[in-house]
């Protein structure tokens, strides 16, 4: 979801809230879209497949799920650009963060992207030892593993102050 347009400029804990909302959108899609793949079958009152959503060890599964994943990360890649200036937040966290709100919303991008690409992860490490995994799959696990390295550091900013966001940063 694209940050919402409200007209003339609001104040800035305005802004960020709106932005809040719209990541939490953002990510509750993501979690739809990767977890419940199957879940057309609920409109269409036909039956699930026996095997669980998320079951991601049938190599036809795959391109579809490169697909979301590409898709997802595109949504995601689309929220952070269309965020003002004054609220959007810079992704590499190398100095403290003394807003609270700026570093949650960092957190969230790198959480969200955490979650795109961990089913590559699952997929990857599900594989027989002797199977040499395509370098697609590889190249989604580095992003998997560099998101959630990222998503660390920046919720360390917030891990070291007492906020009323802590709950919230610590399950991104």
């Amino acid at each position: 979801m694209l940050f919402p347009s409200c007209g003339t400029p609001p104040k800035t804990s305005i802004m960020y809230f709106l932005a809040e909302i719209s990541a939490r959108s953002l990510v509750n899609r993501i979690h739809y879209s990767i977890n419940f793949t199957n879940s057309i079958n609920a409109y269409t009152g036909g039956i699930p497949s026996q095997r669980p959503s998320n079951d991601f060890s049938d190599v036809d599964t795959l391109p579809s799920l490169r697909n979301i994943c590409d898709e997802l990360s595109h949504q995601l890649e689309t929220w952070y650009n269309s965020l003002p200036a004054t609220i959007k937040p810079h992704l590499i966290p190398d100095t403290p963060d003394n807003n609270i709100q700026s570093c949650l919303l960092r957190c969230r991008y790198w959480s969200s992207l955490n979650k795109i690409h961990r089913p590559f992860v699952i997929k990857v490490t599900s594989m027989p030892k002797e199977t040499e995994p395509p370098r697609c799959l590889l190249e989604k696990c580095h992003m998997c593993i560099t998101s959630c390295r990222m998503y660390l550091r920046s919720v360390g900013w917030l891990l070291i102050k007492r906020t009323p966001y802590l709950y919230t940063a610590s399950h991104g």
